[in-house]
């Protein structure tokens, strides 16, 4: 093994972290530990998740949601009191840091720039709607996107082609605030060649 690999020790009732070089690890105990990288670790505390740096002994993120995904990078989607947003793992830099405020939360680009979400408005009459915009890595939504708002999680392919639903049919709409392929397909499955199959009334095409 070498100095740095992190153990965890399960120990009963609890568990702490371990290394050759610094035997436990300060500030690591906790009711459970997984590991989420080679120095991530998500940790429960008095029935609250969070994540731990092992290179930095102590939380990235405070012992205080109700649930915690991570899809592999260095973002993790939060979930507390049925909300959701989003953070770094990565102590000191900056980055995703979306505030625990929207009913849904999905990654949407690989660099972890852009992110779907579902929240709420309120239309003239002063009533309460759900709907799907884009927020960037601050949890707002970029220049233009305001007008941009759909009925399911968009799909980001491009600058050019992200994918939405207007409530009746799917299109695509770009990150300048325009359609760039009309709403008019009743369905719309990606293909591997990059590709798209669609379908209108039944009849499918590409």
């Amino acid at each position: 093994f070498e100095q740095n690999t992190v153990f965890i020790l399960e120990q009963g009732n609890y568990s702490e972290l371990f290394t050759l070089k610094d035997g436990i690890l300060s500030n690591s105990k906790f009711e459970t530990i997984s590991a989420l990288t080679d120095i991530s670790f998500v940790v429960k505390n008095k029935g609250k998740w969070g994540v731990y740096r092992a290179d930095k002994m102590q939380l990235a993120i405070p012992c205080e949601y109700d649930r915690i995904i991570f899809e592999g990078n260095n973002t993790v989607l939060l979930n507390k009191e049925g909300l959701w947003g989003a953070k770094m793992i990565i102590l000191k830099l900056s980055g995703v840091n979306i505030p625990v405020k929207f009913f849904e939360i999905q990654t949407l680009s690989q660099k972890e720039k852009l992110f779907s979400v579902k929240c709420s408005q309120e239309n003239y009459k002063g009533e309460t709607y759900f709907d799907y915009t884009i927020v960037d890595e601050c949890g707002k939504e970029p220049y233009k996107m305001h007008s941009l708002h759909g009925k399911a999680h968009f799909k980001f392919y491009s600058i050019e082609r992200v994918l939405s639903f207007d409530g009746e049919k799917y299109g695509f709409i770009n990150m300048y605030g325009y359609t760039s392929i009309p709403f008019k397909y009743d369905k719309v499955e990606e293909r591997e060649d990059g590709l798209f199959d669609v379908c209108i009334n039944e009849a499918w095409g590409v």
